[in-house]
């Protein structure tokens, strides 16, 4: 890791390339990053609407139009 120079403003963090994070990681005493597990984005409701996307973009599918929620593999996400 870089060594911090006071560039970032903070920071979200719920993915490392080594889980769990080690105890000793300099990220762990860090004022301005935030870090959260996997299940941040899970809401009462994550499975119906998830179900609900899924079956739109059989539809889709079948349909011959574009699906939601695609990859930009070029941008990344």
């Amino acid at each position: 890791m870089a060594p911090n120079k006071g560039r970032r403003l903070g920071a979200a963090l719920d993915v490392f390339s080594k889980e769990p994070l080690p105890p000793d990681h300099p990220l762990w005493h860090l004022p301005n990053v935030f870090m959260s597990p996997h299940i941040v984005g899970t809401t009462p409701k994550y499975d119906e609407r998830a179900a609900q996307i899924f079956i739109a973009n059989v539809r889709r599918y079948l349909d011959g139009q574009p699906l939601y929620n695609m990859v930009n593999k070029a941008q990344g996400y």
